[in-house]
């Protein structure tokens, strides 16, 4: 009896040991399954702007025990960002960001999340075509769009200059068709039909120096009645600095109105100078941070919000130094936005119950230069 006892015993231990191997083993292969990865594409620029979104991208994942997987394009066109994202689709990823530069290729981007089953967001630029925001509409899969909100200001920079007491003015502008000049090109010329102000010429497609020093001798030339100079669209790098030379090379600078839309590197130098009189810039930050905290909180089971976010990034004016070394320390820096207890505590709703989808709206209008400012003072 004692021996059949013993048996027993021994294959209950047996039993009991497999019992423990497999469910460790299942558990193993279940937490494998469950990491979470989203898919972004990544684009090597030295860019100070650039490097910072993409620092504070990577944060909020971070922060919230998600995995980041990047993959390159060797082309800046529709079939090399296509061939990107379906890369990203083909690793697993539970969740895309899709830039929204070319968007004629969204809905093939769409059908290919629908099909995965992942989730996916637009941003960089705004949504615009008509069918594509019918695709977009009812998709389940959909969380948003955010973008810079680059129509109303065009519209306000034409209607600074306005204030400032500008008549006649030349626009440096950017090429019809893409997304961001055209809609600035929409804001400023219902900022025209509402101030008044003339328009002597827009030139185009100044992306280079060079471009702009030859571009702006042409118009203190040919506009001697020439009041101010609103640049809304140039990627050239040392846009200003161009500028300003040929404005002293022709006894202009500092005598007439210089705006533009695009912080640079070069802002705080000229405001001294009293050379520059206002300039817009700091809209890609929001973004950077708001799309990866809605896109979180959807893949972690705590979605803030049950449609799809629609979210224009204000631009911030400056209009004198003042804000120009925060911006530079906190928005071009190597100091994320936000700490990752102040990402669980303000906008993880998945660490903290008390998170709602209203109060992390609030959170994104309050969104500034000023406000990063304060709370990295606080620390």
């Amino acid at each position: 009896m004692k021996r059949f006892a013993k048996i027993i015993s021994f294959l209950l231990t047996v039993l009991l040991l497999i019992f423990v191997i497999t469910a460790c083993g299942n558990r193993a292969q279940d937490q494998a399954r469950d990491v979470i990865r989203v898919g972004v594409i990544h684009m090597d620029m030295p860019d100070p702007t650039y490097v910072n979104v993409a620092m504070n991208q990577a944060n909020v994942y971070e922060a919230a025990g998600i995995e980041l997987v990047r993959e390159s394009t060797a082309t800046f066109d529709p079939e090399g960002f296509l061939n990107a994202y379906q890369r990203l689709v083909n690793r697993g990823v539970d969740a895309i960001h899709v830039l929204g530069m070319f968007q004629n290729i969204i809905p093939m981007i769409q059908d290919m999340c629908r099909s995965a089953g992942i989730y996916y967001v637009v941003g960089a630029r705004e949504v615009t075509a008509p069918e594509v925001l019918a695709r977009l509409s009812g998709c389940e899969f959909y969380l948003g769009n955010f973008f810079a909100d680059e129509e109303n200001t065009g519209y306000l920079g034409m209607m600074k200059m306005a204030e400032l007491g500008v008549t006649n003015v030349a626009v440096i502008a950017g090429p019809v068709g893409d997304p961001a000049s055209d809609a600035r090109d929409r804001g400023i010329a219902r900022a025209v039909r509402e101030s008044g102000i003339n328009i002597l010429t827009t030139v185009r497609e100044l992306n280079t120096a060079a471009d702009i020093t030859r571009g702006v001798e042409t118009i203190v030339t040919a506009f001697p009645n020439l009041g101010g100079i609103f640049v809304s669209y140039t990627w050239a790098a040392g846009a200003m600095p161009a500028l300003q030379n040929v404005l002293e090379a022709s006894g202009l600078a500092g005598n007439i109105i210089v705006g533009r839309i695009d912080f640079d590197e070069s802002m705080g130098e000229y405001f001294e100078k009293g050379q520059l009189d206002f300039t817009f810039g700091a809209q890609m930050h929001q973004e950077s941070f708001a799309a990866p905290v809605v896109v979180a909180n959807q893949l972690m089971e705590t979605p803030l919000f049950d449609r799809p976010v629609i979210l224009p990034s204000p631009y911030e004016m400056l209009t004198s130094i003042d804000g120009t070394v925060e911006y530079y320390r906190y928005f071009e820096g190597n100091i994320p936005l936000f700490s990752a207890d102040e990402l669980n505590q303000m906008f993880f709703r998945f660490t903290n119950p008390d998170v709602t989808g209203e109060s992390v709206m609030a959170l994104f209008r309050a969104f500034g230069i000023s406000d990063v400012a304060a709370r990295h003072t606080r620390r």
